[in-house]
């Protein structure tokens, strides 16, 4: 995205490098057209911050997941050894 970006100011200050010299764009709609592109970059510029933003908030909610999942893991883990340890207390007690 950065990369299209560049192209694309690259090819608005080539245009405005080449006007001049074609006589048909004057100074004030060369500022106009600078002021444009300064415009549009900043957009792009709060744009990338807000997906910068967003894809940290994504990676942080896939952390808070995975430990999430793993605390699953091991609450599973400790029901079943519980479950072992009653059904072993059962089973012995059945057997007296």
């Amino acid at each position: 995205m950065r990369t299209s970006r560049r192209l694309a100011l690259v090819s608005c200050l080539s245009f405005l490098l080449i006007a001049p010299s074609l006589g048909c764009a004057s100074r004030g709609s060369l500022r106009d057209l600078e002021g444009r592109v300064d415009a549009q970059e900043r957009r792009l510029d709060a744009l990338d911050a807000r997906v910068d933003e967003a894809n940290n908030t994504a990676e942080q909610a896939m952390r808070r997941a995975e430990a999430a999942e793993a605390e699953a893991r091991r609450s599973a883990e400790s029901a079943d050894q519980a479950a072992r340890k009653a059904d072993a207390i059962f089973t012995k007690s059945v057997r007296k």
